[in-house]
This record gives C-alpha cells, sequence and structure tokens, in this order.
C-alpha cells in the first residue's frame, strides 16, 4: 500500500515527515482494506476469473478480474502490479471497468485536502471514513455490490472540525 499512497500523493509526498507518511500510510491501507471489505459484505452465488498477467508499459504487470453471478451486475477490476525492491509483487494501481483509476481518483481528493487542510486532517478523515465503512460492512442490509455503479469511488469524507 505505501507505493500507492506515495503515488496519489505525487509531490506532496516529500513534503511530509517520516512520522507523518508512515500515519498516513497505515491509516489508507486501514481505509482501503474497509472499503472493500464494506463492498464485498455478502457472498450471493459471486465468483471471481482472473486473467493471465500482460506486460504493461513503463514495465510491471496488469491483471484483470471479473466478479460474475449473485443477481448484480458484471464487476470488472484491472490490478496493476510491479515489483519492489524485495522481488515480491505490488499492488500499484486498481481500475475499475479499465478506466477509473484508484491512484486517479484518491489523488485529486487527497491532495486538495492536504493543501486546504494539511495532512493530519486528511488522516483523520481517513481514519472516520474507515470506521464508517466497517460499521456498514457488518449491516447486511445497507447496499453494497448492487450499487457499486454510485458507491464504489464516492469518498465520503466527514468534516472535520
Amino acid at each position: 500500500m505505501k507505493g500507492m499512497a506515495q503515488r496519489i500523493m505525487k509531490a506532496r509526498w516529500k513534503h511530509l515527515t517520516d512520522d507523518q507518511k508512515a500515519r498516513y500510510v497505515a491509516a489508507f491501507a486501514r481505509f482501503e482494506t474497509a472499503q472493500y471489505a464494506a463492498w464485498f459484505d455478502t457472498y450471493t452465488g459471486q465468483s471471481f476469473q482472473v486473467g493471465p498477467a500482460q506486460p504493461i508499459p513503463g514495465g510491471g504487470m496488469m491483471i484483470s478480474s471479473v466478479m460474475t453471478g449473485g443477481g448484480g451486475p458484471k464487476l470488472v477490476l484491472d490490478y496493476s502490479v510491479a515489483q519492489g525492491e524485495d522481488g515480491g509483487w505490488r499492488i500499484v494501481d486498481v481500475r475499475y471497468a479499465g478506466w477509473m483509476s484508484v491512484v486517479d481518483r484518491r489523488s485529486s481528493e487527497f491532495v486538495d485536502i492536504t493543501a486546504r487542510l494539511g495532512v493530519e486532517a486528511l488522516i483523520a478523515r481517513l481514519d472516520a471514513s474507515t470506521q464508517s465503512a466497517l460499521a456498514r460492512a457488518d449491516d447486511h442490509a445497507a447496499p453494497h455490490l448492487l450499487q457499486y455503479r454510485t458507491e464504489l469511488w464516492s469518498l465520503p469524507l466527514p468534516a472535520i472540525d
């Protein structure tokens, strides 16, 4: 998650202290994990088919997955992966339906919040949104994948006074 978190912050990354970087990466990792937990909170017969890894320009690989079944629409997620310093492969971006990038989407939100309010406000908002997503994941009456087209990329960041 560190690679994604760093790419999202773009040039602002170099202005963060080591402590802020560590806390932001941890908050981002919790947030993204909670979002996925909320989206995929109920099993109703869905299955994933994962395609072969395809090389992408600049190095790395693209791995496509398709979720079908369960009475909902087909969900296509493309994972961009790159080899880390330790030789292991890491996800560096996720694209919804081949076009909407998590890095691009989050960057437009996170950089703006950080520029206006500072990284501490972003971390606080990520933590609050994580709690909200986890609460939705436990509420099986809450909308999840049936409404993913409208919810998948929204970032419900509460106001911080």
